[in-house]
This record gives structure tokens, C-alpha cells and sequence, in this order.
């Protein structure tokens, strides 16, 4: 009875908040569901080896099985889009996890303590806004050598003011509300209340920065692939792929190229819909 009833709930609860982002927040959401759910099997569904090549260029179902044909190298384009999924999503996957993390403690500190902590901490903020993150990630690729870890790493570490920064003024208004100090009198420590009250209440711009932030992380780390400095070849990679396609579009076979930008930025549109609208929520505009 308890499954059943369960069995029951859970859909309509899931209806519920998906009707609080609008239909095209829930059309943005399902986009980010099956393209989250092809970088996680997809390499285990293509039809082809993504990475082996078969002698035939940019040819468009030149051959039985071969859905969008070959790529520049003679690769299966729709193997490599699949595969190319995982390595597209999991670094902006990363970088989010990563600088939502760094951000949170920072913001949850410099709005607990306030002061000069607080002053010191705001002025880092600033100071960090000034340095553009796709520019330091070229450039930690070029001292640390091309491929994701080091853009991965610099990306974090430049996106997470943008985290501290929001979630700072949304801490700031949470801990001067009553309960905060009628928490304190009670005795609670600093740490209880903002593990248990404070982080919990500030959840809801935490995510809503962290969706659109990760359409902006998949937007620079397919740039530096497309450079060359971050997923190298012959690995499966949306930004590569426009990268070693790029020649397709001078000579008139661009689908290669315009596939893997048309998989990216449905993606990235995608999240910065649902951030939008999860931000609306956030804060009561419907």
C-alpha cells in the first residue's frame, strides 16, 4: 500500500515543480535529461567505434548504418556524437561541482562572520571579476600543457565568484532574519546553523547559478577544444569535432561541424533557460 501510494505521489510532486518553471523551463529541463542521459550510456550505444576510420571523408550516408556519414577522418559522425557526450558535459559537470563548492563556503563565511572578513572577502571577489576564465584557461594550457584537467581546474577556480558573490547577498539577508539569533541564543553552534538552516534556505540560487553557469562552462571548454588546448584528439568531444570539421564548411559538406553546434548550443540554451527560470522562481516572478 505504502509502494503504491508512493508509486502515486511521486509524479504529481514532480508535475508540481516542473509547473513552477513554465513549459519552457520543463521543455529545457527534458533536453538537459536525455542529453544528460546519452553522456552516460552513450558510448556503450554507438553503432560504430567513434575512433575508428573507414577510409571515406566527408561523404553524408555513403554506406549502409551510417546515419550522418563520415566525418573529415572517416569517422562515423553519429558515433562520435553520442560518445562525445560524456566528455562534452562532464567537464562543465566538474567546474560547477567544483566552484559551487568553493563559492558556497566562501560566501556561507564572509556573510556569517561579516566585519572586515566580510570586506576582505568581497574585495577578492571583485578583484577576481576583472580576469576573465576562458583567458586563464588558455593560458594554464599553455604553461600546463593542452588537455581538460588544467582548463577544468582554472574554470572552477574563475566561475566560483560569481557563486560566492550571489550567495553572499542572499547569506547576508538569511542571517539577519530572528531565527538565525534565536538560534544562537539557544545555543547552537556557528556551524549547526548554517549546515542545518542557513545553507538550506540560500539552496535555491545555489542551483539556479550553478544550472546557467554550466552552459557557460560547456561554451568556453568547447572553445579551448576547438583551439586545441582542451580535449585532444582522436577523443570524442563536441568542440573538437567542429574543430577537425572545420575544412567541411569551406568546401560545402558542413554537417559534421554544424551537428556538433547544433548537439552544444541546444544544450547550453537549454541550461541557461532552466537557470532563468529557476532564478524567476527563486525569487517569486512568475
Amino acid at each position: 500500500m505504502t509502494a503504491s501510494l508512493g508509486a502515486v505521489v511521486a509524479p504529481r510532486r514532480l508535475a508540481r515543480r516542473l509547473s513552477t518553471i513554465g513549459p519552457l523551463g520543463t521543455v529545457s529541463a527534458i533536453v538537459i535529461g536525455i542529453a544528460a542521459l546519452i553522456a552516460v550510456i552513450g558510448p556503450w550505444i554507438t553503432p560504430h567505434d567513434p575512433n575508428s576510420t573507414d577510409g571515406i571523408t566527408l561523404q553524408f550516408q555513403s554506406a549502409p548504418g551510417h546515419l550522418f556519414g563520415y566525418d573529415a577522418n572517416g569517422r562515423d559522425v553519429f558515433s562520435r556524437l553520442l560518445a562525445g557526450a560524456r566528455t562534452s558535459m562532464l567537464g562543465p559537470l566538474i567546474v560547477v561541482a567544483a566552484s559551487i563548492t568553493l563559492g558556497v563556503a566562501i560566501a556561507i563565511a564572509a556573510a556569517w562572520r561579516g566585519g572586515r572578513f566580510d570586506t576582505i572577502v568581497s574585495s577578492a571577489l571583485d578583484i577576481a571579476f576583472a580576469f576573465p576564465g576562458i583567458l586563464l584557461a588558455i593560458l594554464a594550457a599553455a604553461v600546463f600543457g593542452a588537455g581538460l584537467f588544467a582548463a577544468v581546474v582554472v574554470l572552477s577556480l574563475a566561475y566560483t565568484p560569481y557563486i560566492a558573490r550571489v550567495v553572499r547577498g542572499s547569506a547576508l539577508q538569511e542571517r539577519s532574519k530572528p531565527y538565525i539569533a534565536a538560534l544562537e541564543v539557544q545555543g547552537m553552534s556557528a556551524w549547526r546553523i548554517c549546515a542545518r538552516h542557513l545553507l538550506p534556505n540560500v539552496s535555491g540560487i545555489v542551483v539556479a547559478q550553478g544550472t546557467t553557469l554550466f552552459g557557460y562552462a560547456m561554451v568556453d571548454l568547447a572553445a579551448i577544444s576547438f583551439i586545441g588546448l582542451g580535449v585532444q584528439p582522436p577523443s570524442a568531444d563536441w568542440g573538437v569535432m567542429i574543430f577537425e570539421n572545420r575544412q567541411g564548411l569551406a568546401i560545402g559538406k558542413p554537417w559534421p561541424a554544424v551537428l556538433a553546434g547544433l548537439c552544444l548550443v541546444g544544450v547550453v540554451i537549454a541550461f541557461n533557460i532552466l537557470g532563468e527560470r529557476l532564478a524567476r522562481r527563486d525569487a517569486g516572478i512568475r
